[in-house]
């Protein structure tokens, strides 16, 4: 199986059939439900599976040398307790939430239907690299 780069079409489908779901890299117990709509998004906080808070935003596709970028501007922004989450506020990459992109997306897309879907990505904060966001079939 090889890794594709995912085109527009193809996230704009990830994106409405889908949600996304990440875990805390601070905290075991801590998890995020990103949900998309058609150009907002919302970014739920959990830990130990109790809502905290939500932040939420806008976001579009950027086409960039044959490539689609995600751009991620947040609008509010459900703080982290934790210094080396971007979502802290002394953390340097905090400024940035309001207007950063990501991107190119990588995945094996499936010949069927599946419920779990995770999806690599390129990461604007260098010391992370690569990021994988793994989405889950609306039911």
């Amino acid at each position: 199986m090889k890794l594709i780069v995912l085109n527009k079409a193809q996230l704009k489908n990830i994106f409405t059939n889908y949600y996304a779901k990440y875990l805390s890299q601070n905290n075991s117990n801590r998890h995020y439900i990103i949900k998309y709509n058609k150009n907002t998004f919302t970014n739920t906080t959990f830990s130990n599976n109790i809502k905290l808070g939500e932040g939420n935003g806008k976001y579009k596709f950027i086409e960039k040398n044959g490539n689609t970028l995600l751009n991620v501007q947040y609008q509010n922004v459900f703080p982290s307790p934790y210094k080396n989450s971007p979502f802290n506020k002394s953390n340097n990459f905090f400024p940035k939430l309001s207007n950063y992109t990501i991107g190119p997306f990588y995945t094996i897309i499936p010949r069927e239907d599946v419920t779990w879907l995770p999806i690599l990505y390129s990461h604007i904060q260098m010391e992370k690299g690569f990021k994988v966001l793994n989405f889950y079939k609306y039911f």
